[in-house]
Parts: C-alpha cells; sequence; structure tokens
C-alpha cells in the first residue's frame, strides 16, 4: 500500500502540531504521509471514539453507540489487511481496533458499491468487505451499510439478500442499513422518476414475494422469496443488557491544575499483572472499557518523573471514576 497515493492532508492546527511536536520530541513539519504522523493523528481519532463510547454509557448505561464507517478501495481477506486498507491509511479511522476494543456497539460500515455480477465462481469486493465486517464484529455487531441510491431495487435485493447471509466462516451480521430512505433508488438519484414510488417497489420487493418483473432472472436468490417476510427485531446487546463487565473513566491533572496531556495511564489487576496502558488526551482525560468486575490500580506517569496512583472498584454494566493529581 503507498499512502501518498491518498493523502490525508488535514490535521494541520496550531495546537494539533504543539501537541504531537510536545509528544515525539520533534520540531519539524511533518509530511502528511510521515508514519509516525499518521500513527498519532489515528490515535486521537480513536480516542474521541473511546470518550463518547464510555461517558455516553456513563450517563445511560444501555445506550447503543454506533457510527458509519469507511470501506474505501479494497480489503484483502489475510489477518494483516487492514493496517493495509485505506479506511486505516486514509481517513485514520481504525474501526477494527474500535471494534476489538468494544467501543463501538454497533459498526455500519458503509459498503457502498453498484452491484456487478461477478464471473463463475468470483467474488466481488463488496462480497469480500461482507466477510471482512462479519469476521470482525468481536463482541459486539455490524449491520452491512448498502447503496440503495446507486442500484436499481433488483439489485438492491440482491445486495440486502447477501448482507444478511452468513461469511464463508459462518459468521452473520446483525443486520442491514440501507442509504438513502430519500433516495431510493438510482433512477430517483438520477431524477427520472419521483421517490415514492421508488420507495414502495423497494419495500414491496423487501417484504412480499417480488414478481419476475421486479427481480431479475440473474439474481441467484430470485426464488428465495422475500428478504423479510416478518417483522425483524432490533437486536439485543447483551454486554449491556445482562452485563458482565464495566469500565473506568477519570482526569489526571498537574499540581496546579492543568490538565496532564499525553501522559500514560497503566491498568493492573488486584494481584498487579497488567491489563492496559493508555495516553491521555488533551484534556487530561482517559477511559478503559470492558473490564472484568474487581479491583483495579491505575497509575499515572509524567514525562518529568512525576507520578500518580489510585484504586478502582470495578463493577458489571457501571462506569467507575478515578482521578489522579501528578506528583511533583
Amino acid at each position: 500500500f503507498n499512502p501518498a497515493e491518498y493523502i490525508p492532508s488535514w490535521g494541520y492546527s496550531s495546537v494539533a502540531l504543539q501537541r504531537f511536536r510536545a509528544f515525539t520530541g520533534r520540531s519539524d513539519l511533518p509530511d502528511p504521509t510521515d508514519r509516525e504522523w499518521m500513527d498519532w493523528r489515528r490515535e486521537q481519532i480513536t480516542s474521541i471514539v473511546r470518550k463518547i463510547y464510555i461517558e455516553a454509557s456513563a450517563i445511560k448505561p444501555r445506550v447503543r453507540i454506533s457510527a458509519d464507517t469507511i470501506t474505501y478501495g479494497d480489503i484483502a481477506e489475510g489477518e494483516d489487511a487492514w493496517i493495509a486498507s485505506r479506511p486505516f491509511w486514509e481517513v485514520l479511522q481504525d474501526w477494527r481496533g474500535w471494534m476489538a476494543e468494544g467501543i463501538l456497539d454497533l459498526n455500519i460500515p458503509m459498503n457502498y458499491r453498484r452491484r456487478v455480477l461477478p464471473p463463475s465462481g468470483a467474488r466481488t469486493m463488496f462480497d469480500v468487505w461482507n466477510a471482512f465486517i462479519m469476521d470482525h464484529q468481536y463482541d459486539r455487531q455490524a449491520a452491512i451499510g448498502t447503496a440503495l441510491y446507486l442500484n436499481a431495487v433488483p439489485d438492491s435485493i440482491a445486495q440486502i439478500r447477501a448482507a444478511i447471509t452468513p461469511s464463508p466462516t459462518g459468521r452473520s451480521a446483525a443486520g442491514w442499513v440501507g442509504f438513502s430512505y430519500r433516495t431510493p433508488d438510482s433512477a430517483v438519484n438520477q431524477r427520472m422518476r419521483p421517490p415514492e414510488a421508488a420507495r414502495v417497489e423497494l419495500a414491496q420487493a423487501m417484504t412480499i414475494h417480488p414478481a419476475l418483473d421486479v427481480l431479475r432472472a440473474d439474481d441467484p436468490g430470485s426464488g428465495l422469496g422475500p428478504v423479510f417476510p416478518t417483522l425483524v427485531p432490533v437486536p439485543s446487546m447483551p454486554w449491556k443488557r445482562v452485563p458482565t463487565k464495566g469500565a473506568v473513566h477519570g482526569s489526571v491533572i498537574r499540581q496546579d491544575g492543568t490538565p496532564a496531556d499525553q501522559v500514560w495511564v497503566r491498568l493492573r489487576d488486584a494481584v498487579g499483572a497488567p491489563v492496559a496502558s493508555r495516553l491521555t488526551t488533551g484534556g487530561g482525560w482517559i477511559g478503559f472499557v470492558d473490564l472484568p468486575v474487581g479491583v483495579y490500580t491505575l497509575t499515572a506517569s509524567g514525562p518529568s518523573g512525576g507520578e500518580a496512583s489510585a484504586a478502582v472498584t470495578v463493577t458489571a454494566g457501571r462506569v467507575a471514576a478515578f482521578s489522579l493529581v501528578l506528583g511533583r
């Protein structure tokens, strides 16, 4: 992968550059494709997602946090494919990492592609992305997003059917999401017919056994009946409905009361074993999710040698709070 092909040239605010230089010790203006600069910016995005997830859960424990995520370009089928993908490099969006960490409840990757019939026995990139999404839900859920506005209704039906079909490894998505109800097919998108007619056709094709003039003869699902013959319930979230784990959040400040930016906070369990370590945000905030119930110790270490520790008790389904003041 050559990141220079899709240069992420944003993120050069004075505050971002100041924080990056403080963290790395560098004084230069990094090139947009500088690996250290890209990794740092990607982590800032992940920190925002993490804070939204934990702070929202602290206010409303059963809230569902979702995000529409990117599927630009191709994706290989190996485990190393993600870190070479365009979402990871071009938009610095590590949604696979968000799912693995547990800071999204529902991932809705926008697998927006026109339907193309593959050669016999071949798989399209739409299918490959579907499988990748399904196989990387971890302990959360993903729903496949398709582009209704790019396809005729019969092609959207074929994509919907593919989106709810298990991957080759046997994993299934939590559901399907179509974009958009306002523009439900390509003819509407091209202003060739009113959206009301397309919405009726789409709804009937999804819920009533479509006539042959609705589904094309080349659709392998044309003889399978409607995609959604009955109402489909919203999937439950067992990790929030019957929680067995909890989370922690808090802040680290300096002696003068200012936030301790980009200092390491290390989390250890009751017997002192390392659990995780993470850098504070610009506001000194830090958080950890999916922690088994128990007592933990958090230790913050400043770059000048200051340190502070606190114990926190994690309970199921709750976010425990703490605060640390760095010593001199």
